[in-house]
């Protein structure tokens, strides 16, 4: 009776050596796209940070302008205001006269 079973049980075990076969066949598949995958995320993720280290370094670029810009555009800006606008403090329009021209100034009559 056991030599009879014999073969059954080996062409058992050969369906499920033949079954664990193809499940690692698939799990080492799997574990390649996946290493191929995160391979991927990782070149990816050098290139955004390389693009954002470029984006700061031109957002520096840009704010130092700015600010040169705004400096040197700050006086033009406020004497292209109307004159019925008020001028923030400390910007009031210059006199027009020459620099060493001293104003008028009436003087008072003698009593």
């Amino acid at each position: 009776m056991e030599l009879a079973q014999a073969p059954a049980d080996l062409a058992q075990l050969q369906a499920e050596v033949g079954r664990l076969a193809a499940e690692l066949q698939e799990a080492t598949q799997e574990k390649v796209q996946a290493a191929q995958y995160g391979l991927a995320v990782l070149e990816e993720n050098g290139e955004l940070k390389q693009r954002c280290g470029e984006l700061e370094g031109q957002l520096d670029r840009l704010s130092s302008e700015l600010t040169q810009m705004k400096e040197w555009a700050g006086p033009l800006r406020v004497s292209l205001l109307p004159p019925w606008l008020p001028r923030p403090p400390g910007t009031e329009p210059r006199s027009r006269q020459h620099p060493c021209v001293m104003p008028y100034v009436p003087c008072s009559e003698p009593t």
